[in-house]
């Protein structure tokens, strides 16, 4: 069965060139959602079936934004963004939760941001249990706050689109607790074999402590 041929081109916008380092004007013809060609400007082509006009705009793959805060959620007194808002609707196709939700609250994340938005998303599992009301002095400063097998059971109940753990080193958010927390979100992401993300703050811990 032929599968019917769509087609974008994109007018006259600014679009990168390594090998050169520069932008110069230039068509972007896109054939069934895949780039086929690149050409300095040329006269209306009439088989695409959609035209766009990029005079005076920058032509880029969709951006990825590697450090936001997106899980949108009722509960917590600190808002968050749509997703949308910092997404599709800025030219960003990607975009990668930081530690909003603990392995407590992250199952919700599917529900309020990948199922309600447009903008493709993914959240790190914070090793604490931030945003939730009433916590005083950190969301990783207690051993109660902190859950290596609640985070470990979040990340294989959804490899889809939880892409590793994140942890805040720091005493804003660690308290007492110290290291620990950083050593137990190290912990987390050698079970799961996914990334651990390491925020850098006030000591204690110190720096090296985390990085070692």
């Amino acid at each position: 069965m032929s599968t019917k041929l769509t087609t974008t081109l994109i007018k006259g916008g600014q679009v990168y060139n390594q090998s050169n380092n520069s932008f110069s004007e230039a068509d972007v013809l896109i054939e069934n959602e895949e780039v086929t060609r690149i050409t300095a400007r040329t006269s209306p082509d009439s088989t695409a079936g959609q035209v766009i006009d990029a005079s005076g705009m920058y032509v880029t793959p969709g951006l990825i934004d590697m450090h936001c805060h997106i899980f949108d959620h009722p509960l917590f007194r600190t808002s968050r963004l749509k997703a949308d808002r910092i997404g599709v609707k800025q030219g960003v196709a990607c975009l990668v939760d930081t530690g909003s939700a603990g392995s407590g609250t992250i199952d919700a994340f599917k529900e309020f941001v990948i199922d309600t938005q447009h903008t493709g998303s993914y959240a790190l599992c914070n090793i604490g249990s931030p945003g939730l009301p009433g916590i005083e002095g950190g969301h990783s400063a207690k051993p109660e706050l902190i859950s290596l097998s609640g985070t470990v059971k979040a990340i294989e109940r959804n490899p889809e689109w939880i892409l590793g753990v994140k942890v805040l080193a720091s005493s804003t958010h660690t308290g007492l607790m110290g290291i620990e927390a950083v050593r137990i979100g190290r912990k987390a992401a050698e079970l799961t074999g996914t990334p651990l993300m390491v925020h850098l703050g006030n000591a204690p811990p110190v720096l090296k402590k985390s990085l070692n």
